[in-house]
């Protein structure tokens, strides 16, 4: 293999691994009910409004030294829409704070999902996600922030493997799945039963790329009750199995027309070390079944690079219409 052609596969292999990595993989698993058991069940009202400051700190390591350290944190502005018999219609704004944009004046300018764009959805009636009505604006958004980002590094090797990207995540699917992850996030504990002593199953992810679904395995338990606050704190732990990960990023690779056999090698020796495990726990009010906190840990090991991502959300503003 030339130098070229190894340089072509590294790039490619860390665009493929990171589109993986940041695929939304919480999913949700509901047992039958006994008397350890907690019911994550939805009780908004229409015109219910809150504010979540949530923070996001990045990390990435190449061989053990650190290549990036980054964090940001912006707002969400959650408000109930509409509350039927088939489910709730919520509207949520992201917008950058500004301790945030003084600091990072021309990061703020390179990050327009973050600066006042809408994500309009309906929820199932127990607050499970159900259905991304406005998916082409905010698709539209995170493609324009992806090239903000790219600068001028757009050799024509990544130029025609980013319009390959581009081209994916202009669908519902993608962008449901992949584009939406503080919004996936919030939204996986709804619908679920969590037990005293915890569960441990076999479960499996959708797959934005074809119908075969990624096997992973899952465990989801209640971490704290208090009574004394009308809260419970639940957690849930997930790893991807490595076919998983294998069938995810040579649907990639098809959808990329990339021919698999030019970095078949390469992949599989990254496939055998990848690793990408999520746990989250999340705090519950128990009489109106908001989600009032979120901490959120990922790891992603992958050849020589480890990357760490955490996502809180923090309860900053909690108001309902008269």
């Amino acid at each position: 293999m030339s130098n070229k052609n190894f340089r072509l596969t590294r790039t490619t292999l860390t665009v493929l691994l990171l589109i993986a990595s940041f695929a939304n993989t919480i999913a949700q698993t509901t047992w039958s009910e006994n008397q350890d058991t907690i019911s994550v069940q939805a009780n908004w009202k229409k015109g219910d409004q809150k504010t979540f400051l949530i923070t996001r700190t990045k990390q990435k390591k190449v061989s053990g030294d650190v290549r990036e350290n980054f964090q940001f944190s912006f707002l969400a502005d959650m408000k109930i829409v509409d509350s039927t018999e088939s489910g709730y219609r919520v509207e949520w704004e992201y917008r950058l704070t500004n301790d945030f944009k003084e600091k990072n004046p021309l990061a703020s300018l390179a990050m327009p999902v973050y600066n006042d764009m809408k994500m309009i959805f309906t929820t199932y009636t127990d607050g499970s996600f159900k259905d991304l009505l406005n998916w082409q604006e905010v698709a539209d958004a995170y493609i324009e922030m992806t090239e903000l980002n790219m600068g001028g590094q757009k050799n024509d090797t990544i130029k025609k493997t980013m319009d390959k990207v581009k081209e994916m995540f202009r669908t519902k699917e993608m962008t449901e799945s992949s584009l939406i992850r503080e919004l996936q996030l919030y939204y996986s504990a709804f619908g679920g039963v969590f037990t005293l002593q915890g569960m441990k199953s076999n479960t499996t992810l959708p797959n934005p790329i074809n119908a075969e679904p990624l096997p992973a395995y899952i465990e989801q338990k209640i971490k704290e009750i208090k009574p004394a606050e009308g809260t419970f704190n639940v957690e849930i732990s997930q790893s991807i199995k490595p076919e998983a990960m294998r069938n995810l990023l040579y649907g990639l690779l098809e959808k990329m027309d990339i021919p698999r056999d030019s970095i078949e090698l390469e992949m599989e020796k990254m496939l055998q070390s990848l690793i990408i495990t999520d746990k989250g726990t999340f705090t519950i009010d128990q009489t109106s079944g908001w989600l009032l906190g979120i901490e959120y840990i990922r790891e992603a090991q992958f050849g020589e690079m480890y990357q760490k991502e955490l996502i809180l959300f923090e309860l900053v503003k909690d108001k309902k219409e008269q």
